[in-house]
């Protein structure tokens, strides 16, 4: 199920209503790149989460099943390319890959969870949380 490639949004957490205004709404973008899962073995995953040709970073981590009635959770880390623009970046990530309704209609596969900057780069501080949501690509 989280084989291929996803289109991946993270937002800022911000508790402000954009009220219909679409910059507001944009403004809530933290970031959007393509997650693909390159691996699946038991309890394992890998990944890319690429921003575009020099904004990548290979993530990994564990699965976790603990018998919820939406799905399972991914845990794993994201650590930026050397020579590249991500170069030092460390985020922690935890997602739930939903199951899908029984009665959905043109439904695609969804991840949705939270990532923390672990470590800080540029001018962003260890710490910061973002909300994200990953939609599969349809094959």
């Amino acid at each position: 199920m989280i084989s291929g490639k996803w289109i991946y949004r993270s937002f800022h957490n911000n508790t402000e209503k954009i009220n219909n205004d679409p910059q507001k709404a944009l403004d809530l973008l933290f970031g959007e790149g393509e997650l693909t899962f390159t691996s699946k073995e038991l309890n394992r995953w890998s990944a890319t989460l690429s921003f575009g040709d020099e904004w990548v970073m290979d993530l990994a981590g564990f699965i976790e099943d603990r018998g919820l009635a939406d799905g399972f959770i991914l845990n794993g880390t994201g650590i930026g390319r050397d020579n590249t623009n991500t170069a030092g970046w460390v985020y922690q990530y935890r997602g739930f890959v939903l199951s899908p309704w029984p009665a959905g209609v043109n439904e695609f596969p969804s991840i949705v969870g939270s990532v923390i900057r672990t470590i800080g780069h540029d001018n962003g501080a260890a710490g910061k949380v973002a909300s994200f949501i990953a939609v599969k690509i349809a094959d």
